[in-house]
């Protein structure tokens, strides 16, 4: 999963790819879970709220965060989702709020 998406970056000469970070917010969300110590579930929420406001601020970057979401397995959706309600439910509302003004508009969403 984490190298699905990856990001070339340049640095000093060298090259190294990274996961893209929506990537990496979802993979330590199905992470977490099966986390025994308390302190290193936090500090992976801290990271999944930090990186995914972030791209919630950036438009083109939320899209292709959705995109990539729904072509994950059904099962590892729903947790991700599910995480995102419990700790940063605008994150999800952005996405509903566009899709409710398309459907009153009458324009069928995208």
């Amino acid at each position: 999963m984490l190298f699905d998406d990856k990001v070339c970056v340049q640095a000093e000469g060298f090259e190294y790819y990274i996961p893209n970070p929506w990537v990496f917010a979802f993979h330590k969300i199905l992470v977490m879970r099966s986390r025994k110590m308390q302190s290193k579930k936090e500090k992976d929420l801290l990271q999944v709220v930090s990186i995914l406001r972030e791209i919630k601020g950036r438009p083109q970057e939320f899209k292709k965060s959705m995109e990539y979401l729904k072509k994950l397995p059904p099962r590892w959706q729903r947790t991700i989702k599910e995480h995102i309600k419990n700790y940063l439910p605008e994150y999800l509302l952005v996405q509903s709020t566009r899709l409710n003004q398309q459907k009153m508009q009458g324009h069928p969403p995208k």
